[in-house]
C-alpha cells in the first residue's frame, strides 16, 4: 500500500476585484495569506485622487449573513405585529408593514470596516486583512461632500466645509421634522463605521464629520 499524502496548496481557489483609484484595477488571483497590503503592491498602488478613508471592502460570507439577519428580524417583526395588531391604529400598522417590506427587499451589501489606507497598515501590521476569494474593494475620490438624510426638512447632500460640526449640516438641511428622534441621530463615516451622534436638548455635539460622512437622522418609532 503506498500513500501519497495531499501536498500543500499555497493558492486559494478564486480570485479577489480591486477597482476605483488604483493604479492597475481588476481581478486578481489571490495566495493563502495574503493581505490587503500585498494585493495594494501588486496593483501598483493608490492613485493621488484615491481616499483610503472611504474605501469599501465588501466579502460574500459577510453577505450572507447579513442577509439571513434580515430575514430573521422581518419574521420576528411580523410574528410581534401578529400579536400587537388589534392595539395599532391603520397608520401604525402600515408603518410596520413598510418596515417588514424595506427588510425583506433590500438586499444585504456584506461591507466590512477594515483599515485600508497603506501608509497606516505600514505601521500597524496587525490591521492588515486577511484576503479570501471573492472579496473586492473599491477605493473612491475624496468627496467633497456630506450626507443628510432621514426626518429632515430637506434630505440632501451638502458641500463639506472644514470645521463645521453635525449641527450646521443639520441647519443646511433644514432642521429636524416634527416626527424626527433627535436624540439617535447617528453618523456613518466613509469606512462604514457608525457612531451616535450624542445630540441632546440643550446643545449638539462638537463632532466635525470628515468629507464623505452620512448624518442619519430616524424617525421616532
Amino acid at each position: 500500500i503506498v500513500r501519497f499524502l495531499p501536498s500543500l496548496n499555497p493558492r486559494e481557489f478564486g480570485a479577489v476585484a480591486i477597482g476605483g483609484e488604483v493604479v492597475r484595477p481588476g481581478r486578481y488571483e489571490i495566495r493563502k495569506g495574503d493581505k490587503l497590503s500585498d494585493l495594494l503592491q501588486r496593483v501598483g498602488g493608490l492613485t493621488p485622487f484615491a481616499y483610503p478613508y472611504g474605501a469599501v471592502f465588501v466579502r460574500e460570507s459577510v453577505r450572507q449573513a447579513e442577509q439571513v439577519g434580515f430575514d430573521r428580524a422581518a419574521r420576528e417583526i411580523q410574528a410581534g405585529l401578529a400579536r400587537a395588531a388589534q392595539d395599532l391604529a391603520a397608520n401604525e400598522l402600515a408603518a410596520v408593514q413598510q418596515v417588514i417590506g424595506q427588510l425583506r427587499s433590500t438586499p444585504a451589501m456584506g461591507r466590512v470596516v477594515v483599515e485600508a489606507d497603506p501608509t497606516v497598515l505600514r505601521v500597524r501590521p496587525e490591521l492588515d486583512v486577511l484576503l479570501e476569494p471573492g472579496d473586492r474593494i473599491v477605493y473612491p475620490k475624496r468627496p467633497p461632500y456630506i450626507v443628510v438624510s432621514g426626518a429632515v426638512l430637506n434630505p440632501t447632500a451638502l458641500q463639506f466645509e472644514a470645521g463645521q460640526d453635525v449641527r450646521h449640516y443639520l441647519d443646511q438641511a433644514g432642521g429636524f421634522q416634527r416626527f424626527a428622534d433627535r436624540r439617535r441621530t447617528f453618523i456613518v463615516f466613509p469606512n462604514g463605521a457608525a457612531s451616535r451622534a450624542d445630540l441632546g436638548v440643550f446643545e449638539y455635539s462638537v463632532r466635525r464629520p470628515p468629507p464623505g460622512t452620512t448624518i442619519v437622522v430616524p424617525p421616532d418609532p
